[in-house]
């Protein structure tokens, strides 16, 4: 016997959603109530009644009786406290709570309910394709979806579903399409044992109004054109939320009060296989393309061993978040999401907002890669170390940050391989930027602001790792102004320029060198 309480509200014949914060639950040994309730509580909304239908399954179960639950409003003047149980009002059909192994799941209007233990659904093959209301992209090849079961329910009141089977040797791919198509995407490289070469997907589908949306919402296994494999989110584009189904006030528009009618969210987990001892799991590419998902990649360096060759994550409403990732080429885009994480990467970095602020950490172990960080309406905050390869003296990089409108830049490279080329461009709106640069940089710089001052200093708090300040030589073009410096700064002992750092803000720019 298990007590996973999967009342839902739609047994309730209620005219007015508003009228569920005035119920009053009753269970009793007998189906007409009885003289003696064994439990008489109210319940403010549809979480309490299921908490309270599950102490009473609880209840039941200790005394090895069945039990039935009425739904009641309180009636006469004397209020909920002391109600007067002969003008009590039943709004709901007696609905008996049956102790029998057996699972299948209620019907509504008062037919027996019985408690299901939590099962997994098991994808299956759709009849043919998706049909043409599920907006599909055109090079996706939908192979197996999942076939939700109404039994298929965990004690929080969600489906849940397993995928096995995707393979990762030509990459990993993530879709997600319709506009009520929305939840979170979680990578990890699990510790237990999966089957060499394939990554699991958990899915769980949270939504606390009758699981209305079972019959709508396709989670398939899907293939490209490329070979890669992966998973798929799909809702028709003409998927109506039940009337019925009010969630919470959204917004008011000044003279009525808006309802935000919720979509269910699709929780999907990725499992990647463990890695080889002594050894890294290659991963060709992970590509995620889901535009209403949050994006949370939980890799840890040093604990996780995973390596990518592309990495790519685009979505539009939600924040992207990357604990440790390890690619050689890498993107992320998120116009209106946060960006933030800790990258180690070979060759080229892109981290594109537009509304939202970019946070990143940035290692290059290479001797050419380009760093790109921008947003318009937010921050930029970059710190990157070009640690190069050894040995190697001609190291090209690029960095640019940007935050054109309103926001502000702050860029701090801390480490730069000696003799490396250097190009940087910032580019700041009215926030100003800021931007020091590592000792052993030598070149030519530009400084210029429209509506403050432009400043080139040498940092007093940094710690210098020359033998003296003499080594360092930084000269001021004497046509500069305030709101325009141009110079070149070398060192006396080891003369080799070769780079170019170009500032833009209309607010205080400052560089230091």
């Amino acid at each position: 016997m298990t007590t996973v309480f999967t009342e839902k509200s739609r047994h309730l014949p209620l005219r007015d959603p508003a009228t569920l914060s005035d119920m009053v639950i009753k269970a009793s040994e007998s189906g007409d109530g009885g003289n003696l309730p064994l439990a008489t509580r109210r319940a403010h909304g549809p979480w309490a009644r299921r908490l309270l239908v599950a102490l009473v399954v609880l209840t039941a179960g200790a005394l090895g009786r069945d039990m039935y639950v009425r739904y009641v409003r309180p009636g006469g003047c004397r209020g909920i406290r002391h109600p007067d149980p002969a003008r009590e009002v039943e709004v709901g059909k007696v609905v008996p709570v049956v102790l029998n192994p057996t699972p299948f799941i209620s019907a509504p209007n008062g037919s027996v309910l019985n408690i299901p233990a939590p099962q997994k659904a098991t994808p299956d093959t759709p009849s043919s394709i998706l049909p043409a209301s599920y907006p599909v992209p055109s090079d996706v090849t939908v192979e197996k979806c999942v076939s939700w079961d109404r039994e298929d329910v965990d004690p929080l009141n969600a489906v849940v579903a397993s995928i096995g089977g995707v393979s990762i040797d030509r990459g990993l791919f993530f879709v997600s399409r319709g506009e009520r198509s929305h939840g979170w995407l979680s990578v990890y490289q699990g510790k237990e044992e999966l089957p060499q070469g394939e990554a699991r997907v958990d899915l769980r589908i949270l939504e606390p109004h009758g699981h209305w949306f079972l019959d709508s919402v396709k989670v398939c296994k899907v293939k490209r054109a490329d070979g890669s494999m992966g998973v798929g989110v799909f809702t028709p584009d003409d998927l109506v939320v039940p009337k019925n189904i009010v969630v919470r006030p959204s917004w008011w528009d000044g003279k009525f009060q808006r309802y935000h009618h919720q979509a269910p969210a699709v929780m999907m987990t990725v499992h990647l296989p463990p890695a080889d001892a002594s050894s890294v799991l290659n991963i060709d590419h992970l590509d995620a393309d889901m535009p209403l998902f949050k994006q949370d990649l939980h890799l840890v360096l040093l604990r996780d061993t995973v390596k990518f060759n592309q990495l790519s994550l685009v979505t539009s409403e939600r924040d992207v978040w990357v604990g440790h990732a390890n690619a050689d080429s890498l993107s992320i885009v998120a116009p209106n999401g946060k960006i933030s994480g800790q990258f180690q990467i070979g060759s080229s970095i892109v981290l594109r907002s537009k509304r939202a602020p970019v946070q990143a950490h940035v290692d290059v172990y290479s001797g050419e890669a380009s760093i790109e960080a921008t947003t318009i309406d937010s921050n930029v905050h970059l710190t990157t170390s070009l640690v190069g390869l050894p040995g190697q003296e001609d190291s090209r990089y690029k960095v640019n940050a940007s935050a054109t409108e309103t926001g502000r830049v702050f860029l701090d490279i801390t480490y730069l391989p000696l003799f490396a080329h250097l190009d940087v461009g910032v580019v700041a709106g009215t926030g100003g930027a800021r931007a020091r640069i590592a000792e052993n940089w030598q070149g030519r710089f530009n400084a210029t602001t429209t509506d403050a001052k432009a400043a080139a200093r040498d940092p007093g708090d940094k710690v210098s790792s020359l033998k003296s300040n003499s080594e360092k030589r930084i000269m001021i073009d004497p046509s500069s102004t305030d709101y325009y410096i141009h110079g070149v700064k070398f060192l006396v002992t080891s003369y080799h320029p070769s780079g170019f750092v170009n500032m833009e803000s209309r607010g205080r720019t400052t560089l230091e060198l």
